[in-house]
């Protein structure tokens, strides 16, 4: 800082002597007194004041430092810091998602933030940083949340009439609902999952799900065959003794219920 003494030029023939000596006094502990505040004011840039000493951001973290898996609907916390140089003050940090595949908790301006999956796929978040000194803000490395889909343990089953099986969600958050598109083949619990068959055909076992905190809708499709075993041709006329016929096992309207190296026992309930 620099401080200018301005001075009136004053006529000798107009100041009385003793006028004279005053104003000289004055002008001296004028000059006297700038000079003392110029010296203050360059000590203060050198040294700073204590309290109020510049800092610099550094850099910036976020916690955990790995990667994060989340349903949808599912949460994870994340926590942030910041490294100063000199006297650490005035620090504001600002979080931020790289799309809408996750949404984050309000202020964004807290050290920590709950991040919320909203559909499926990657976000990058971000944690900015800013204090009293620094112009532009320093950001962290971005923390990868993964929002990952709801899947079913198996998606299909064959079922022989009247019997059942259990559908098995895995990775979802709040209620799964449940309705097949075929009852006369299959019918399903619509809160449970318990598939049951009824008849030969194919149905479709929808598999809904709503998660919590506002995230999309999922929906799955379970298969379920309910085949017919036949034997071909169903009847023979044998017209003399030691007369052959062959038998065919067979299954009906797809699937399977007769496995690899199954044993397959015939009888007659009429030798005569």
């Amino acid at each position: 800082m620099i401080c200018i003494v301005h001075e009136t030029p004053v006529s000798s023939e107009t100041i009385a002597p003793t006028q004279r000596r005053n104003y000289t006094m004055k002008k001296t502990n004028l000059i006297k007194a700038a000079a003392v505040l110029s010296m203050l004011v360059l000590a203060l840039v050198i040294t700073g004041v204590p309290g109020t000493a510049f800092a610099d951001v550094d850099s910036v973290s976020i916690t955990p430092p790995a990667s994060s898996s989340i349903p949808v609907g599912g949460t994870v916390v994340l926590s942030g810091s910041a490294i100063q140089s000199g006297e650490p003050t005035g620090l504001a940090y600002s979080w931020r998602s790289s799309n809408t595949h996750c949404s984050l908790s309000s202020p964004i301006t807290n050290t920590s933030i709950t991040v919320t999956g909203l559909s499926v796929g990657d976000s990058d978040i971000t944690l900015s940083a800013t204090d009293n000194v620094t112009t532009t803000a320093v950001d962290s490395l971005p923390q990868k949340i993964t929002v990952t889909p709801m899947t079913l343990k198996y998606s299909s089953v064959t079922l022989a009439p009247n019997n059942k099986a259990q559908i098995e969600p895995q990775n979802y958050t709040n209620q799964i609902k449940y309705e097949s598109d075929n009852p006369s083949v299959a019918t399903v619990d619509k809160d449970t999952g318990v598939v049951k068959a009824v008849s030969s055909g194919t149905a479709s076992i929808s598999v809904t799900n709503t998660p919590l905190n506002g995230g999309a809708i999922q929906t799955l499709y379970y298969i379920v065959t309910v085949p017919t075993v036949t034997i071909s041709p169903s009847g023979a006329t044998l017209s003399a003794a030691n007369s052959e016929v062959t038998l065919t096992l067979a299954v009906a309207n797809g699937g399977s219920l007769i496995p690899d190296n199954t044993v397959v026992t015939w009888f007659n309930d009429n030798t005569t």
